[in-house]
């Protein structure tokens, strides 16, 4: 009788967790201004273009919290508002990309214009999210089903 009734749950604690993903938005963002430097100035050397990224990674995650730590709190509190118990993983994809979408608007509301690969980095860290959650499979809780406890309670 309950057999199409998923008993399937967002994993909000996972959620949550994932978000620690979103620093890394910004050694993506200096690996993909290293690749555009080193394929526009071809005499410079790789070892510059090293440079360059482990320097804006490291620096850039230290200045950066001031951007980057409200905007883990801001994710945060979008998630804890948006995820229900009857939410879905389409729920949970429209909430990244809107958390995406808001942290472009206010890159460029602070910084003007803001380039691509700057919004390139912005939704690669969401999608890395989405995959971590989705291949670990760390999106559900999988609670067992009243078919499945009459199951293993009368064994055949």
């Amino acid at each position: 009788m309950l057999r199409n009734i998923s008993y399937d749950t967002i994993n909000k604690k996972q959620v949550f967790l994932s978000v620690l993903f979103i620093p890394l938005a910004i050694p993506f963002f200096g690996l993909f201004t290293a690749i555009h430097e080193q394929l526009l100035i071809p005499t410079r050397s790789f070892v510059d273009s090293l440079e360059f990224f482990v320097g804006f990674s490291v620096f850039g995650l230290m200045i950066g919290s001031i951007i980057w730590l409200p905007s883990l709190l801001f994710c945060l509190l979008i998630e804890w508002m948006s995820i229900r118990p009857s939410s879905t993983a389409a729920t949970i994809i429209r909430i990244f990309l809107f958390e995406a979408l808001a942290a472009i608007i206010v890159l460029s509301i602070f910084f003007g214009d803001i380039s691509f690969l700057l919004m390139l980095s912005v939704f690669l860290t969401q999608i890395i999210r989405w995959i971590y959650l989705k291949r670990k499979n760390k999106l559900y809780h999988f609670s067992k089903s009243p078919q499945h406890d009459q199951k293993k309670s009368n064994p055949k």
